[in-house]
């Protein structure tokens, strides 16, 4: 069962989907918290989001949650990161900052944040880490910035940096790496280069159109330092069974990604005894020969896009109505206000952040990614 909160806090408006399986497993949130207040600046702006996160963490609805993740979208991350740091110092998850201006009005940030019920965190190496839900393991990393790297090398570096960390935890990236976030600066001059180091990678490690490749949103985003153009968060869950994670297509609506040289899936569902999770990549508006819907037009845009959305949470069992929540990426903050009413009416009431960010292809306007959960009876596989 998924039960929507919507309501203002200390001056921020909060937005959150709360899974409740219905099978006794342990629940799950996904909320957005975006300034209404805007005075202060940025200090102001995030203590406010601080102060309403933990008036949250206290209320009923999240009574027993533990933050796991969270993603604070920067109007100005150089010059920002440093405040909202120290005021989200005591955060108990994995805590990423990137440069991508929300376009909710006059805010400097946007926070989103996963929170998982009745686990135990342990802060890994870095800005890591590990969620211990009894049979699994989570891990959440932000993988730290490389300075001064062009974006192949950068990458290279970073996704050794991620197989290092996982090999730590026992795992490796083949086998338990089920989402990446790959921060491009300057996608528009720099994806080519960020391509080809993960293809690469991927190849020196088995992971093949024959085999599977990995969740994954490649999009403009900067880091904290001025001369890094690569950033990654990615997400991995150890205590897997083999045919646990199933790799999702949509044929009838999008090209498999390799067609046009890119190696990652376009969804990935996993299952557990008491549900199926879903994890949708940036999905912009395409159609199954690699091409560009609608250029020039971000209402056909949108409509497109949620489309295949749509379509690749049917092929997963599941549907909008079971989404936790949505990334919504612009290339023109222009068009935020008309991509988020029109992503709202097709997706109601789900937590939506939308941010001015490019999508690795310039024509491509708007790109959406999510995550879903949905009620499931899988006896061979421990409950979430």
């Amino acid at each position: 069962m998924m039960l929507r909160v919507a309501e203002i806090t200390d001056g921020v408006h909060v937005a959150a989907s709360r899974f409740v399986p219905g099978r006794g497993g342990r629940g799950e949130i996904h909320a957005v918290l975006e300034p209404v207040d805007i005075s202060g600046g940025i200090a102001g702006q995030a203590q406010r989001v601080h102060s309403a996160l933990k008036i949250f963490l206290e209320s009923e609805v999240a009574k027993n949650s533990v933050p796991v993740i969270a993603r604070a979208f920067l109007s100005d991350v150089t010059n920002q990161a440093d405040d909202v740091a120290g005021i989200f110092g005591d955060f108990q998850g994995a805590f990423s900052m990137i440069g991508q201006p929300p376009l909710c009005s006059g805010a400097k940030i946007a926070l989103l944040v996963i929170m998982v019920e009745g686990v135990t965190v342990r802060h890994a190496c870095g800005n890591a880490v590990a969620v211990a839900r009894g049979t699994y393991r989570d891990f959440w990393t932000v993988l730290p910035a490389c300075h001064g790297a062009d974006s192949k090398a950068a990458t290279r570096l970073m996704l050794d940096g991620l197989a290092s960390q996982l090999c730590g935890e026992g795992m490796d990236i083949p086998g338990n790496c089920l989402r990446t976030w790959f921060y491009v600066r300057d996608i528009d001059n720099r994806y080519k280069g960020m391509v080809e180091a993960r293809n690469e990678f991927f190849a020196g490690c088995g992971l093949t159109a024959a085999t599977h490749f990995i969740a994954s949103t490649g999009i403009e985003g900067a880091n904290r330092m001025p001369d890094a153009v690569v950033s990654l968060d990615a997400f991995a869950t150890g205590g897997l069974q083999p045919g646990q994670v199933k790799y999702i297509s949509a044929p009838t609506h999008l090209n498999p990604t390799t067609q046009y040289g890119v190696a990652f899936e376009r969804a990935t569902a996993v299952d557990y005894g008491d549900r199926r999770n879903v994890i949708v990549s940036g999905t912009a508006s395409i159609n199954n020969k690699g091409e560009i819907v609608a250029t020039g037009d971000i209402s056909a845009q949108c409509a497109r896009m949620a489309d295949n959305v749509e379509a690749l949470l049917q092929s997963a069992g599941v549907c909008g109505s079971d989404l936790c929540h949505i990334v919504l990426y612009l290339r023109d903050g222009a068009d935020g206000a008309e991509a988020l009413r029109l992503v709202s009416e097709r997706f109601p009431d789900v937590p939506c952040v939308a941010v001015n960010a490019a999508v690795c292809r310039p024509g491509w306007l708007v790109e959406m990614e999510c995550m879903a959960a949905a009620d499931a009876n899988n006896p061979g596989y421990a409950a979430y």
